[in-house]
């Protein structure tokens, strides 16, 4: 499985024998079958005091926060789908770019949080700093995907945020087109014929 000393002590969760290989000067960033890192690992099966071991060590060696597995996903991608926010704060913390697009369709965190349909996630990688107009490699938005699932609640917070509803895809269509009959959606966008002292006005403005 192409598994190093380390994933194998990080998979099986030995602190002690994962603080002494770091202290010993390992290599953190050796990728297994799959394209994971130790920390990939960690992050997969929610071990915290792993991550904390992993992500502030102090031997002068660093884990690479952008490698991706052979999915495309970086270990920051990994910590959104198991919606470990503690995990994703301690990424970001060492430095994890919350903007960093999968290898296969450019999703970003923020993507992911609104296909997990998890609203909490998506308020807190926004909170921390989620582009929230950034786009997949087919130009999709956050907005896009939560429009296309006719999700309100997501789509509110996300348009509250500052999302652009008219941000077209490479096909063309915004997420305005894309809310369709949706009059619940519909509503949270604003009117572009309408402007209060050079402002969109939207129906809560009435």
């Amino acid at each position: 499985m192409f598994q190093s000393a380390l994933h194998l002590a990080v998979y099986t969760e030995q602190l002690n024998i994962v603080q002494e290989l770091l202290q010993k000067g390992v290599n953190l960033n050796p990728q297994d079958w799959d394209g994971n890192t130790p920390l990939h690992l960690a992050c997969q099966h929610q071990l915290v005091d792993c991550v904390r071991l992993l992500t502030s060590n102090t031997t002068g060696q660093k884990v690479n926060m952008e490698l991706q597995n052979w999915q495309g996903r970086t270990c920051l991608h990994i910590a959104t789908l198991t919606r470990n926010q503690t995990i994703l704060a301690m990424l970001l913390q060492a430095g994890s770019n919350i903007n960093s697009q999968d290898g296969t369709s450019g999703k970003s965190s923020l993507h992911l949080s609104v296909e997990c349909g998890d609203r909490a996630l998506v308020r807190f990688l926004l909170k921390m700093g989620a582009a929230v107009n950034a786009v997949m490699y087919n130009g999709c938005s956050a907005l896009h995907l939560a429009v296309g699932r006719w999700d309100t609640q997501t789509a509110d917070i996300l348009c509250q945020a500052g999302a652009d509803p008219l941000l077209a895809n490479v096909e063309g269509d915004t997420a305005w087109d894309l809310a369709s009959d949706n009059i619940d959606i519909l509503a949270l966008f604003p009117f572009d014929d309408i402007k209060l002292m050079g402002r969109p006005v939207t129906c809560s403005d009435f």
